[in-house]
Formats: structure tokens, sequence, C-alpha cells
């Protein structure tokens, strides 16, 4: 009972901090592949798109199919396989519920969702030393995943903002500065140093936080709304990952290759009833 409470509290905590905080360890899949072979896979800590048409197997050495994916759904990665012949398996969840139905579909299904790690890939050349930049965070502010991006949560005027420190300073294409939060009671982003709210009416939480604005504070362009889906490579070289006619069909469903081998097992004791019956036939002539 103390387990399940104390499992109930550290989840409601991560999820009421909200998608622009990050806990120091990260969640793994309850997948029965990956309990048994987790020293042999990688974390990943990703979010993909998987080409539309595709399932998700049992396991990257089962190919029994376990769901049908959905398109232009973002799922999380955490985990994913090298199998011998290095092709790299991807651990998914239908829906994304945690302790769900989990199943595997190769990278090459997936089109990885643009991300901070895709944004310090493409800008950490750019990036400078934070030293005398220091934005009023006393009326609220808006973390977000990578300047601009989707993903991005409203912490409001009572969230402590004191102590906050700043590992990066960016400055984009319209002399807009943002710095890089690295870890901060929870959070972690990047904050807009001109307009520390900026995007709050599109962000995910949006008037779930009280906050202050600033009249003054300058308007900021190209604040892609929530939602919105933005790949690090092109969604259409993914390939559809499908099992074929000979693979089990979903756990829901009745099995074909099942049927088939049931449909031979009948057709080679029908052929078997046929020949004695041809036999005893040509006995009795005899």
């Amino acid at each position: 009972m103390k387990k399940a409470l104390s499992l109930l509290l550290i989840l409601s905590t991560i999820l009421s901090l909200g998608i622009t905080c990050f806990a120091d360890s990260i969640y793994v899949p309850d997948d029965q592949f990956y309990n048994t072979h987790y020293e042999d896979c990688d974390i990943l800590d990703r979010k993909v798109i998987i080409a539309e048409g595709s399932v998700a197997q049992s396991s990257p050495k089962d190919r029994r199919q376990v769901f049908k994916t959905d398109a232009n759904f973002i799922y999380n990665v955490s985990v994913t396989y090298t199998d011998p012949e290095g092709t790299v398996w991807l651990c998914i969840e239908k829906d994304n519920k945690f302790g769900g139905i989990s199943g595997w579909v190769p990278m090459t299904a997936a089109t990885l969702i643009y991300d901070n790690v895709s944004f310090e890939a493409e800008h950490s050349s750019e990036f400078t030393e934070p030293a005398g930049i220091s934005p009023d965070l006393s009326g609220g502010a808006v973390v977000y995943e990578y300047p601009l991006s989707p993903e991005k949560w409203v912490f409001g005027s009572g969230t402590d903002f004191a102590d906050v420190g700043y590992k990066f300073l960016w400055t984009d294409e319209n002399g807009v500065n943002w710095l890089y939060v690295p870890y901060h009671y929870g959070i972690r982003g990047w904050i807009c140093a001109d307009n520390p709210l900026a995007g709050y009416d599109v962000a995910d939480n949006t008037d779930s936080e009280g906050i202050v604005l600033d009249a003054a504070a300058p308007k900021i362009s190209g604040i892609h709304p929530s939602g919105e889906i933005i790949t690090e490579g092109d969604p259409a070289a993914a390939v559809p990952h499908t099992l074929g006619l000979m693979t089990v069909s979903s756990p829901e469903g009745s099995s074909l290759k099942t049927v088939l081998i049931a449909l031979g097992i009948t057709l080679l004791a029908a052929a078997g009833a046929v020949g004695i019956a041809v036999a005893l036939i040509k006995k009795k002539k005899a």
C-alpha cells in the first residue's frame, strides 16, 4: 500500500510540473522484451511520428501484431534496441498511456520530432554566455522546450524564480534574446528574455496559472501554437512497418497464421481420410 501511494505521489508530481519540466530519471515502459533485455537496450528519450499504415509488433524478435499506430500522433520513445542486423527498434506505448500496451517499430518507420536536441545540434555554435542579462520574472514566465517551440508551459507569478540560473544566451534572427534554464526546481527549458510571458496565450496550460502581463513588453512573432507537429526529417521518407500475411494479427482478433495452419491441418486430414477410404474400397473389390 505504501509503495503504491509513493508511486502515485511521484507520478502526480511529475505531471503537475508540466511538459517543460523534466525529472532526473526517465520513464521506461513496462514492456516484457525490455524487462528481459534492458542491458541490450539504449535510452533515447525522444518523440516520433510513425508512417501511416504501420503496426507495432510484440518485440524486435516477435512479429505478432500488438496494435495499429495512429497517423500524425506523437509517440514518446524512451528506449531502443538494435538487433544483430543493425536495425534500430523503438518501443512505443499505445496512446502514450503509462503502463499501457507497448509494442516495437523499426526506426525506418519513424520520423523524429524536432526538439531541443535538434535545436542544440543546429544552433549550439551560436550560444553565448548569458552574463548581464536577468529578466524580471515576477509576473511569471513561459518556459519553452526550445525557442518558439510548440511545447511550452506557463509558470505563474507565484513561481519562485528568485535564484534561477541561466546556462546559455541565444539571439534569434529577429534579434530576440533567449535564455536557457538547465534546471530550476524541476523546470528546464528556454525563456524569452525580452518578454518572459510571450506565448502564454498559446501554451499548453493557458489560463491555468496566474500571471501579471507587462504592457510595455515587445510582441514576439513566430511562436508555434501548441500541438503543431514539427519534424526533424521528412515524414514522407519513412517506410510503413507492415507484417505481411504470415504474421500474427492483433491479440484482439484471430490469428491469420493460426487460421492458415489450422486450414493446412484440415486439408491434410481430409486428404488422409480420402486416401484411407480409397484403400478400403480397393481392398473390398479385391
